[in-house]
C-alpha cells in the first residue's frame, strides 16, 4: 500500500530528513573530534606540569613524560584515522596497541611514582595513589586481553 511507504519513511527519518544511521555516523565522527581535542588539552597539561611547578609533582615526572606522550599522541593518530576510517576491523586492530600504550604509561607512573604528597601535607596520598595506579594497570591488562580475545573472535 502506497500509504504505508510512506509512513514507513516518516518513521525512518528524523524532521531533518536523515535517517538514524547517518545521525549515528555524523555523531561518532564528533565523539572522535572531541577525543582528538581532550587528548591534545591532556598532551598539554602533562608536557607543562613541570613548568608551573605543582608542589606534589617531583622531578621524576621526566621519567614518564615520553611514556605518556606516546600514549596520549597514538590516541590521537587513531582518532584521526577513525574519521576517516570508521569500520570495526580499525578499531579492533588499534585498540589493543592504544591499550599496550596506556599500560606502559600507567605501568612507569606507578613504578616511578613522580608524585610526593608528603611536601601538601597528605603523606596518605602517596599510599592510596600507588594503589590506585596498581589497580589501573590490572585494568588495562584485562583490557588488552578483552580486545585481544574480540579482535580473534571478530576476525
Amino acid at each position: 500500500m502506497p500509504g504505508n511507504n510512506h509512513q514507513n519513511n516518516k518513521i525512518s527519518e528524523d524532521s531533518n530528513g536523515k535517517n538514524p544511521s547517518q545521525r549515528g555516523e555524523k555523531s561518532k565522527k564528533l565523539e572522535y573530534v572531541g577525543a582528538i581535542a581532550g587528548n591534545l588539552v591532556l598532551l598539554y597539561i602533562v608536557n607543562h606540569l613541570m613548568k608551573w611547578h605543582v608542589p606534589f609533582i617531583t622531578e621524576d615526572f621526566y621519567k614518564v613524560l615520553p611514556y605518556m606522550n606516546w600514549s596520549i599522541g597514538a590516541s590521537i593518530v587513531a582518532n584521526i584515522l577513525y574519521i576517516f576510517f570508521d569500520q570495526k576491523f580499525v578499531r579492533l586492530g588499534t585498540m589493543p596497541v592504544l591499550n599496550i600504550l596506556s599500560l606502559l604509561s600507567v605501568f612507569m607512573l606507578f613504578k616511578v611514582f613522580p608524585f610526593d604528597f608528603k611536601s601538601v601535607g597528605m603523606g596518605i596520598l602517596n599510599q592510596i595513589g600507588k594503589i590506585l595506579l596498581g589497580l589501573v594497570v590490572v585494568g588495562v591488562i584485562i583490557g588488552i586481553i578483552v580486545d585481544w580475545y574480540k579482535l580473534i573472535r571478530d576476525y
